[in-house]
């Protein structure tokens, strides 16, 4: 990617929509609320969107209190905005936060669908924003920094010092003429699963915490929230489970969330305060389009059936009703994580027995969205992104990107690798993004992220490669 010490001010505007869903809706991120609604709402969600200019360069950044970024809405959103000439097809990224307590956008086999007219409001308030962005551009100083977080955890590993990514990004925007913030956009890399699977109010958990905490006590206009690397990590305030083990999503508060959220902004800026403005930056953006085979893509139907049907007996010696599914009969496949988590909290399972179900769930899901749907049988059309500003180095992804990429991301960005980030759950949505390496952990076919993983185990190295040459190349 080619840069230029002479690009000249970067312009920047930002604009927020309340994207609250106004009645109970189904909920997105645990499968264990299957068939429930939402019953009232705690906190709002909103989404935002930070207009950046530099020359010829265009970016827009959309963040969005959502459990993710469906590849339609991306695209639609993306679609609006070059039509109108606000910006090329590298110049959009969306991002979602992952919180587990907004509406649910992803139609899958384990939740309910969305609901038609929500998406369609959705669409039409991050077209809305990110045009009221674009049309309220003003000169900016920029100021990149780095922080430490301290409450992740590592849900894979039972080690003493599991890997996390403790970083925190905090780039602030400020009024060139009026010396003050515009804007702070910030993240970490941590599932946002302050509260469990038996709240049922709407919230942003604590990205959202954090959010309201910047804007209060920094006056700006927007602090967006992007998730980076979160696929394996957790909050410290969840009890140590195995990802798989719905004990480990039960409980949790409101007040863990605000302290979350107070603490990541806090950080982010103690962080800045010791940071200095950046001279000129180069902003840069750059987008291809590669393609990625599936998970199990040397798997035939036969194969999948059979291998469908042996997860299905296991799934039997514990939830005997489930020969009630049938290809007309779809009902007990939606609700197969809940039933399967309630047999586990019933019988309080010894963590072995518990994989040996849940596990079972999840390859038979797998096996049932490979059958059934056709765009899993087929290669992925994965798009990859990178952004420059300044020495700051962002890769988006589409997906729960695990940490061990990010690590490997800033490996490849040396010397630059303390300022290389990914951002995830961002431009579409593809499930779990894992390394290679975690495929090769002890136990990886029985953990839920590389159970779960859509594309080939190979996938993210595929994309690092490209994302390395983009950059080495000006491509």
């Amino acid at each position: 990617m080619k840069t230029s010490e002479h690009n000249g001010e970067i312009l920047a505007g930002v604009a927020k929509q309340e994207i609250t869903p106004e009645c109970p809706i189904s909920m997105g991120g645990y499968g264990q609320r299957a068939g429930l609604l939402s019953n009232g709402v705690h906190d709002p969600l909103f989404t935002k969107a930070l207009f950046l200019k530099q020359g010829e360069n265009r970016l827009c950044i959309i963040t969005a209190d959502l459990i993710s970024i469906p590849d339609a809405v991306f695209n639609r959103v993306l679609t609006f905005l070059m039509k109108e000439g606000k910006i090329d097809e590298k110049g959009l990224c969306i991002s979602a936060s992952h919180t587990h307590s907004g509406p649910d956008v992803e139609k899958s086999l384990i939740i309910a669908s969305p609901t038609r007219e929500y998406l369609e409001g959705l669409i039409d308030k991050m077209v809305l924003a990110a045009k009221e962005a674009a049309g309220k551009l003003q000169p900016v100083e920029v100021i990149i920094a780095t922080g430490q977080a301290n409450f992740q955890a590592n849900r894979r590993s039972d080690v003493a010092e599991p890997l996390v990514d403790p970083r925190v990004l905090a780039v602030e925007f400020d009024h060139k003429e009026k010396h003050k913030p515009l804007a702070i956009l910030f993240g970490v890399g941590c599932h946002a699963v302050c509260l469990g699977h038996d709240n049922l109010q709407i919230s942003a958990d604590y990205p959202g915490a954090a959010q309201a905490y910047l804007e209060k006590h920094l006056g700006v206009e927007a602090a967006l929230f992007v998730n980076l690397t979160e696929g394996n990590i957790i909050p410290s305030t969840r009890p140590r489970f195995d990802s798989l083990d719905t004990r480990g999503y039960m409980g949790g508060t409101f007040e863990d969330s605000r302290t979350v959220g107070e603490s990541l902004g806090l950080e982010v800026i103690e962080a800045l305060r010791g940071s200095q403005t950046l001279d000129n930056p180069s902003l840069q953006s750059a987008r291809r389009v590669i393609s990625v085979k599936p998970s199990h893509a040397e798997m035939g139907a036969w194969s999948a059936w059979k291998n469908l049907l042996k997860e299905r007996r296991i799934i039997l010696e514990y939830l005997p009703g489930f020969r009630k599914a049938t290809p007309f009969n779809l009902k007990p496949v939606y609700t197969l994580w809940r039933d399967a988590s309630q047999v586990v909290i019933e019988r309080n399972m010894d963590e072995s027995e518990m994989r040996r179900l849940m596990s079972a769930v999840s390859r038979f899901l797998i096996m049932a969205m490979k059958l059934g749907n056709p765009s899993f049988r087929k290669p992925y059309s994965l798009a990859v992104q990178v952004i420059q500003l300044g020495d700051l180095r962002i890769l988006t992804l589409p997906g729960e990107v695990l940490v061990e990429v990010g690590q490997e991301w800033q490996a490849r960005n040396a010397p630059f690798g303390k300022q290389a980030f990914i951002f995830g759950l961002s431009n579409g949505f593809v499930g779990y993004l894992p390394h290679p390496d975690n495929f090769k952990e002890p136990e990886a076919d029985f953990k839920y992220e590389t159970i779960m993983n859509a594309l080939e185990q190979n996938a993210t190295v595929i994309v690092l490669n490209a994302a390395t040459e983009m950059i080495q190349k000006g491509v």
